[in-house]
């Protein structure tokens, strides 16, 4: 028993160890979020005020972009309306020329037959003749009255038409005087955004002055992406630990609870058996005096040979007695070292389970790969972003320092962009380095990153499918000309697009 709580106390010792070192981790890991943190701001401080009037300037020209193609969608619209509406015009026209020729003539014919039914009454004529005059004469007032129905029915619809042709063509000078004025914004914001950006060339070029060091605008995606991504790795890992730390503990126990139990009632057991024992012994030794007594007995029997039968026949009885009782005994000392066997060996089963009741070694999650291959099957075959000429090709030096991570593309101002597989949209916003990006998740850890856009067509959770217009290209975050950058990235890692993009 004294090793036993021994073992207790090194192992509650051990437990205590372990949960401080598991809280000391946890508080690591929230003090290096902390310090990563603080690193991320720091960074972000460097041409703060110059960045945030690009910020401004570009959001706005995106702003004033996507408007503008709003409005020229709206100017269609309305251009296509008044085309149909001078179709129906027209066609009023000619349908009221039809019904004015149709009423001329009636009344040129009957004036020209002086037909009236006054003088049809009063003709003298035959009154069968003067009937069928009349009749003539109600079916020509009819006709007449449904032309002029006709007449009346196409000037008001022509008289519709014409206002409301004249109230889209208000529209429309309207959306032109939007437009231009919306034109004047953009233009105001692209020379603001241009004395922004020659500001801020100069401040790069102390930064390409930097031997060997990456430029902070491209590696800061980069950056970001791997240490939030391995913050949020080691706080699974560490929560990984700490409950297999509480199970293992949970085990052991449990396990200590039936080791204890197992103790006691191996104690109890062995008393039983021992007083089973010693009765057993006291038993064969009284066995052992009886026939001692009764081989006595029979020796003086024997020696006398005058003894009477009854007395021979006595201790015969005594004899069977004794064996009797021998039996008795022996056949009781096997039926209480039975079930104590059986306990032992019910012990030892307990032990095992105990055993294995130990927390398994936890295993290496294996990589979830059922989204990811819907869209590694598509390398090869994905559509390019835009066409234009490779500017900048991944792993190739850039101007400024570093490599490329993806590629830039050339492409004018306004040039639609394109995304390049069915996902979701995680990103719409202006970021230093970047201008207007925009970010697709295809599921997996696979990113599709589109970077200097003019405009931003598409907002964070829109759903995309592939070839949909989500921007337009441009030349914000600093670039000099108008182009795209793009990226693939997995797991956080930028890799070669190229090969990914169809020939």
């Amino acid at each position: 028993m004294v090793v036993t709580s021994a073992a207790l106390a090194q192992e509650g010792g051990n437990l205590s160890q372990r949960q401080q070192a598991a809280s000391q981790e946890r508080t690591e890991l929230r003090q290096r979020l902390e310090r990563l943190q603080k690193d991320i701001d720091g960074r972000e401080q460097d041409r703060r005020a110059a960045a945030e009037q690009l910020r401004a300037s570009e959001q706005t020209i995106s702003t004033v972009s996507r408007r503008l193609h709003e409005l020229r969608e709206q100017q269609d619209a309305v251009r296509a309306e008044l085309t149909r509406l001078e179709s129906e015009t027209g066609q009023l026209i000619q349908a009221r020329q039809i019904a004015q020729q149709a009423l001329a003539a009636q009344l040129r014919s009957q004036y020209a037959s002086q037909m009236s039914p006054w003088v049809a009454a009063l003709s003298g004529d035959d009154p069968q003749q003067i009937g069928r005059h009349l009749g003539y004469m109600e079916y020509l007032a009819s006709a007449r009255a449904d032309n002029v129905a006709v007449l009346q029915s196409t000037l008001d619809r022509l008289q519709a038409v014409q206002v409301e042709t004249t109230g889209k063509q208000q529209e429309l000078v309207a959306l032109e005087q939007e437009t231009l004025q919306q034109q004047e914004t953009l233009q105001t914001q692209r020379r603001e955004r241009a004395s922004v950006v020659a500001r801020i060339e100069g401040q790069l070029q102390a930064q390409r002055a930097e031997a060997g060091r990456l430029g902070q605008d491209e590696a800061r995606l980069g950056r970001v992406i791997r240490d939030l991504d391995t913050l949020l790795k080691e706080q699974a890992e560490a929560a990984r630990r700490a409950e297999a730390t509480r199970r293992a503990e949970a085990a052991r126990r449990a396990a200590e609870e039936a080791r204890r139990a197992e103790t006691a009632r191996r104690a109890a057991e062995a008393e039983r058996q021992a007083e089973t024992v010693r009765r057993a012994q006291a038993a064969q030794e009284q066995a052992r005096a009886e026939r001692e007594r009764l081989a006595q007995e029979e020796a003086r029997g024997q020696a006398a040979a005058q003894a009477s039968s009854a007395e021979r026949a006595e201790a015969r009885r005594q004899a069977a007695l004794a064996q009797a009782e021998r039996e008795r005994v022996e056949r009781e000392q096997a039926r209480q070292v039975a079930p104590a066997r059986a306990d032992d060996a019910a012990g030892r089963q307990a032990e095992v389970a105990a055993g294995q009741a130990e927390p398994e070694q936890p295993t290496a999650v294996p990589e979830r790969s059922a989204s990811s291959a819907r869209f590694a099957t598509l390398r090869g075959r994905l559509p390019w972003p835009v066409r234009g000429q490779v500017q900048g090709r991944f792993g190739m030096p850039r101007p400024d320092g570093g490599v490329w991570r993806g590629v830039l593309l050339r492409a004018a101002e306004g040039t639609p962009i394109a995304a390049v597989a069915a996902g979701t949209v995680v990103y719409a916003n202006w970021l230093r380095g970047f201008g207007n990006l925009i970010i697709v998740d295809h599921g997996e850890q696979y990113l599709s990153v589109y970077a200097y856009n003019q405009s931003l067509l598409r907002q964070v959770g829109d759903q995309v499918r592939t070839g949909d217009r989500i921007a337009e290209a441009g030349a914000t975050g600093g670039l000099a000309d108008s182009g795209l950058y793009f990226e693939i990235r997995h797991q956080g890692n930028p890799v070669d697009p190229v090969p990914w993009l169809a020939r």
